[in-house]
């Protein structure tokens, strides 16, 4: 994974009530050598204008969910948008 970029990302900034930080692995990443690929929306870093406090051992948050396919699923904006990002790249190669 060295070589692939990394995307540091929150939930909540794709419309989710979880902060939840996330990295992104991607060969799709938007940089000086990748100009077409996706760029990812910058991290929440507002507390509590966004989303729910989740501190450790709280019942809020990814951890409050009540089972494992709840506390798993990522939003569908992030999906949306890295599904739109990579087809604008690759997608119209295979027209």
């Amino acid at each position: 994974m060295q070589y692939m970029a990394r995307a540091k990302i929150t939930y909540c900034q794709y419309g989710d009530t979880r902060m939840k930080p996330t990295d992104i692995w991607s060969n799709n990443i938007m940089s000086l050598f990748n100009p077409n690929g996706w760029d990812p929306r910058p991290p929440c870093r507002v507390r509590g204008k966004c989303h729910e406090s989740a501190p450790r051992g709280s019942k809020t948050g990814t951890q409050g969910l009540k089972n494992n396919y709840e506390r798993s699923k990522i939003p569908a904006e992030l999906c949306e948008e890295i599904i739109t990002a990579t087809f604008k790249k690759y997608g119209a190669q295979n027209e």
